[in-house]
């Protein structure tokens, strides 16, 4: 059996698995509970917010913090939004608005 990795490289001059999980952390911050995020509105749900907070996971709101008083959403797929992250569990970001 051939060896292929030659101090942490491949020999074709590839990446390391080790070099390119690092590469993917980096610019990743760990976010703090109560920390203010802004958030992009991937999609929305009959119950959820689905939302890109810039994290390897995915953000969650409770869709009943954005609707309005005849009780639609206050936003769409693409839209931006102000929220506080709460906490983090199996790649789920969930944050609030409150």
């Amino acid at each position: 059996m051939e060896e292929r990795m030659k101090n942490g490289e491949e020999e074709d001059g590839g990446e390391s698995f080790a070099d390119m999980l690092e590469k993917s952390m980096a610019g990743v911050t760990r976010l703090e509970p109560g920390q203010r995020i802004e958030a992009t509105v991937l999609k929305v749900g009959a119950e959820w917010i689905f939302l890109d907070v810039g994290q390897k996971g995915e953000g969650v709101l409770e869709l009943g913090e954005i609707l309005d008083a005849d009780g639609r959403p206050t936003v769409s797929e693409g839209d931006r939004l102000q929220a506080y992250f709460l906490s983090g569990e199996g790649g789920e970001l969930r944050v609030t608005t409150r």
